[in-house]
């Protein structure tokens, strides 16, 4: 699906959140100590491993998390709506707005601790919001989705969306593996308003998905959970190799299909924030759009894999750090779960 030419938009504010009283920041040595004991570097040495494999291969360096993988998960523990209020709240400050300013509300979470009703009307209860709110969810590509949908909202007369982003990752990975180094919690939201010009213009929106892939990547246990379900752990992340390999074949076509739609070329883009999701995604992704690593934002070793909320982390470094200014051009690429994938060129 593309959609093409959505102007008079302003990135309004932009913000993270990574509430001290709701988790801790947790390094790889934090994570050699919880697997290993606390005689972890002499028992790495005995197995033959580095303990700057995981940083050096996979870029992951720390992560924020609200559970310990392999305990117990208990009920009193932050869940992603948690996070999201924290962000929310961060994201209203930055754009100097109100609760009741905000017309449209999406929140954006594959760890969603609310069965029936969606996370945004949970959370903007919380906040007194009183607008049209739901929840997207379709894998990591999910803020792609609802930031065009926002686009979308504010051209037909709306004033001000605001999409919220929040990941639970640590109460899904699994501790067994490697993967527990990569899970990272997180929350981010960022508010579009209409203005009447000058504002940013969404070139092109591409997005996308193949359904075939669905049972090989993501979290594969039904709700209700059964206790079949949790004796063979269906609830932590499964990554197939099929999978992961398919995903790595949308990012070989994924960028030129961007540049021939927008008849644009890699050299006329200013910034490119790729799914931060590991260090070898990323690499990939800038050497198949041919884009020189200078301009490409990096947040994997701040944060290590955030899901959806990955997109929006990297778009606030590159907004408050000025790595994109006004009427630069900006990409956002991802491939994630679902399998979904997509692609955004905005003029900021």
């Amino acid at each position: 699906m593309y959609i093409e030419n959505l102007s008079n938009v302003e990135i309004k504010g932009i913000a993270t959140a990574f509430p001290e009283e709701l988790g801790k920041w947790v390094s790889n040595e934090d994570i050699y100590n919880l697997k290993y004991g606390a005689d972890w570097k002499t028992k790495l040495l005995d197995i033959g491993i580095d303990k700057n494999y995981i940083e050096d291969k996979w870029g992951f360096s720390k992560r924020f998390w609200v559970h310990t993988p392999g305990h117990v998960l208990t009920e009193n523990e932050a869940t992603s709506v948690d996070m999201m209020y924290h962000a929310i709240k961060n994201a209203l400050h930055d754009a100097e707005l109100l609760p009741e300013d905000i017309d449209l509300l999406i929140s954006v979470t594959t760890t969603s601790p609310r069965y029936t009703s969606s996370t945004a009307t949970y959370v903007g209860g919380q906040l007194g919001m009183k607008c049209a709110s739901f929840e997207m969810k379709t894998g990591c590509a999910s803020n792609l989705y609802a930031m065009t949908l926002g686009f979308l909202s504010l051209q037909s007369g709306l004033k001000n969306v605001l999409i919220v982003s929040a990941e639970t990752f640590s109460k899904i990975a699994d501790f067994n593996t490697n993967q527990v180094f990569a899970g990272g919690d997180a929350a981010a939201a960022v508010v579009l308003s209409r203005v009447e010009k000058n504002g940013s213009k969404l070139l092109l929106s591409y997005l996308d998905s193949d359904g075939h892939y669905a049972s090989m990547y993501g979290v594969q246990g039904a709700l209700p959970p059964t206790e079949k379900a949790i004796k063979n752990n269906e609830y932590l992340m499964l990554m197939a190799p099929k999978a992961t390999a398919y995903m790595n074949q949308i990012w070989e076509w994924l960028p030129d299909k961007l540049y021939r739609h927008a008849n644009i070329k890699p050299e006329d883009v200013d910034c490119f924030i790729p799914h931060q999701s590991t260090k070898k995604t990323v690499l990939l992704a800038t050497e198949k759009a041919n884009i020189p690593t200078e301009k490409v934002v990096n947040v994997v070793s701040e944060y290590a894999n955030c899901g959806a909320v990955s997109s929006l982390l990297a778009l606030h470094k590159a907004i408050k750090s000025e790595t994109i200014k006004k009427d630069d051009l900006l990409m956002m690429s991802v491939v994630g779960g679902g399998i979904s994938w997509g692609g955004l060129l905005i003029r900021v």
